[in-house]
């Protein structure tokens, strides 16, 4: 598989700060950009092994785009991070076959919200 690992976008693994969580932030978004753009490879890896924290992840207009979840997505559960507005940790409006597989997790870390 020749996937847009999440890796190639440079985020900060393992960290729960403010700093980190938009960080991966940022570098998720680029990752599902650039596999939204492709013509040929449109899945993102999130590697085995990985915990990457990140705020609200926003997108519209993705189509058949493939999240290959093998590591862990943890969404901070610092309220700083998230905008004033933010109603739910992931949101794609606009778009359509999108598949989430793979063995890891998406957390919510729960009581907060």
């Amino acid at each position: 598989m020749s996937a847009f690992s999440l890796d190639k976008f440079m985020p900060i693994k393992g960290k729960d700060t403010i700093v980190a969580a938009q960080h991966n932030t940022l570098a998720f978004t680029q990752a599902i950009l650039a596999a939204n753009a492709s013509s040929t490879d449109k899945t993102v890896l999130i590697p085995e092994g990985s915990v990457y924290f990140m705020g609200e992840l926003w997108f519209e207009n993705i189509y058949d785009v493939t999240i290959q979840l093998e590591g862990r997505i943890q969404f901070s559960d610092n309220f700083l991070v998230w905008g004033q507005e933010s109603e739910s940790m992931i949101c794609f409006e606009h778009s359509r076959g999108l598949t989430v597989k793979g063995n890891g997790v998406m957390d919510g870390q729960g009581l907060k919200w």
